[in-house]
């Protein structure tokens, strides 16, 4: 029964969370709320870590960084994939000094205690500086006080009256062709809600002209409200092939969608009288926008013709497509090209025209690409070689991580910090230095423990220390680097934690510890841990002696075909 009741939470837990997440990435932030609250009152850790990102961008519910770094928090002590990514961002909602954090202090990141007190801009040195710099016409600084003040809007209009300072400065911005402030101003006549701004009376048309201007600047969130409005007749005469064009354009520019997902393009996100668009609607109208120019549909009428989706399938247009979109700087198609004439699987191979589309995609700040660049240069393809070039592109895919630290981290810059650790203690193309080499695979592995299923890459690293293998040789990395991958449910990583532990091989000799880990691969069928704990039991060694337990768990191995199982038996008197 309690089986039951157990399974019949955790279903409704994951149903909660995967409801919260459709709507986070439809955008319907409050909804979204709603459903991440009531699934991380029943623990869940992923409802926890978006809850936060939502509280610190003030998306859905009001902007409040200590509740953020309480939800993290709370994914840290539970544990699970996000919870490297939590203490990650805890670090940084740390950082006082940048006039960002709230003051987390402790340097065990298991045990965080917040002593800050919430966002108050207002009241901090960092607001009255940038003040100060806004008045004497600095933009960034405009910026900062113009959403420092709208994010303080209330039902009875901007704190202390400051709607005519934020509307002057979003003006401002707006006419030096900031996107983000051309939003805000269309939000202003559209939404009725948002009073004590100084803007007077709701204009649908002076609106809906703000947002067609932030939505053709590149702001995502003007383009999704545009294809709302326009897809439904609100504010604007219903259109709904414009609508489609925006629609289009928003998933280009968002975080929140799979942009290589075909399904996505008919799926903008669900009313009650079902999808938006077909597959087949949407290859009509990207084969339209794609003959009138636009990069991104020319792009994804690529996909559909190398996908063979709503048309035969014909590779030679596909790469038409493609090239079309690369050629007017469309980094997704450049990058798709690269990755085509590298490998050579659909189209001639060409390693000098995977390089030069690799270059352009690069160039534009794709960590993979720039990773792909250093090892062109390290390996002679496609380009002379050359280890300074290697190393320089290795930097730049590795350094993705250190740039706005509220994106989500690129997946393959661990790659190329591992690759810089190799570089460091070979001294290829930089000074050789184990201590520097040991920093970058130290960060390869913190990066891999933000991304699911990465496993064998963490077990690599610790085989790396284990062997020396591209890195001084480090028995104590190696044993923290297998415990990692095992985390993960790696089972090789599993493997040799127990053994080690058994045989006291560069780790003191602990029977208890070497059951743990035979119990783990035991409990994932694997034969000879079932033999191996049947013998712990048969031993008193980690656990408790006991014959009885010790004969289940060696007939268990015996009966799946275990050849030292069944000696035992014979050798115990057992048939």
């Amino acid at each position: 029964m309690e089986t039951n009741e157990t399974n019949n939470q955790t279903t409704k837990v994951l149903d909660l969370f995967n409801r919260g997440w459709r709507l986070h990435k439809s955008r319907r932030y409050q909804e979204a709320v709603k459903c991440y609250q009531e699934a991380a009152a029943l623990g869940c850790p992923e409802a926890f870590y978006f809850l936060a990102l939502l509280y610190y961008e003030g998306k859905g519910v009001e902007k409040n960084l200590e509740e953020s770094a309480k939800c993290f928090e709370a994914v840290v002590g539970i544990g699970g994939n996000f919870c490297e990514e939590a203490k990650l961002r805890l670090e940084r909602l740390a950082d006082i000094d940048s006039g960002k954090g709230i003051g987390i202090v402790g340097t065990d990141l298991d045990n965080w205690i917040v002593v800050g007190a919430g966002f108050g801009p207002q009241d901090t040195e960092e607001y009255r500086k940038m003040w100060t710099l806004a008045d004497q016409g600095d933009l960034e600084a405009q910026k900062y006080v113009a959403d420092t003040i709208w994010l303080h809007i209330g039902e009875n209009g901007c704190p202390d009256g400051d709607g005519e300072t934020m509307l002057r400065y979003l003006r401002n911005l707006a006419d030096h062709g900031d996107a983000w402030a051309q939003c805000k101003i269309a939000e202003t006549y559209i939404n009725d809600t948002i009073v004590g701004v100084g803007i007077g009376d709701v204009d649908d048309q002076e609106g809906i002209k703000w947002y067609r201007k932030a939505a053709q600047n590149g702001d995502a969130e003007a383009q999704y409200l545009l294809s709302d409005f326009l897809y439904r007749g609100a504010h604007v005469k219903q259109d709904k092939e414009e609508a489609f064009y925006w629609w289009m354009h928003y998933i280009e520019t968002t975080d929140y969608l799979d942009k290589s997902d075909l399904d996505m393009i008919g799926y903008p996100y669900t009313y009650e009288d079902g999808k938006w668009w077909t597959t087949k609607e949407a290859f009509r109208l990207f084969k339209k926008y794609a003959e009138q120019g636009d990069s991104y549909a020319q792009y994804c009428l690529g996909y559909f013709y190398f996908d063979g989706e709503c048309v035969r399938k014909n590779l030679n247009i596909a790469v038409k497509w493609f090239t079309k979109a690369a050629e007017q700087g469309h980094e997704e198609a450049q990058f798709k090209l690269g990755e085509l004439y590298y490998q050579g699987d659909k189209v001639e191979q060409n390693k000098e025209e995977a390089f030069k589309w690799y270059r352009k995609s690069a160039e534009q700040g794709r960590a993979l690409s720039q990773y792909m660049l250093g090892e062109f240069y390290t390996k002679g393809e496609g380009v002379a070689q050359n280890d300074q070039e290697a190393v320089k592109w290795y930097r730049k895919s590795a350094r993705q991580t250190d740039k706005d630290p509220w994106r989500m981290i690129p997946k393959d810059a661990w790659r190329a910090c591992k690759r810089l650790g190799l570089r460091y203690h070979e001294g290829k193309g930089v000074k050789q230095s184990d201590v520097i080499a040991a920093r970058w695979y130290e960060k390869a592995g913190r990066i891999l423990l933000t991304l699911p299923a990465t496993g064998d890459e963490l077990c690599d690293i610790a085989e790396s220390y284990f062997f020396g293998d591209g890195i001084s040789q480090n028995y104590q990395q190696a044993v923290k680097w297998y415990k990692k991958a095992a985390q993960f449910g790696n089972l090789y990583a599993m493997r040799q934690l127990a053994e080690l532990y058994e045989q006291g091989v560069v780790v003191k000799q602990d029977y208890k510890e070497a059951y743990k880990w035979y119990a783990q691969l035991a409990s994932r069928g694997e034969i000879d841990a079932h033999y191996k704990t049947g013998l712990f039991y048969l031993e008193g060694k980690g656990v408790k002696q006991n014959k009885i337990e010790a004969l289940t768990r060696i007939r268990k191995a015996a009966s799946f075909g275990s050849k030292e199982a069944k000696e035992k038996l014979l050798e115990l008197g057992e048939k």
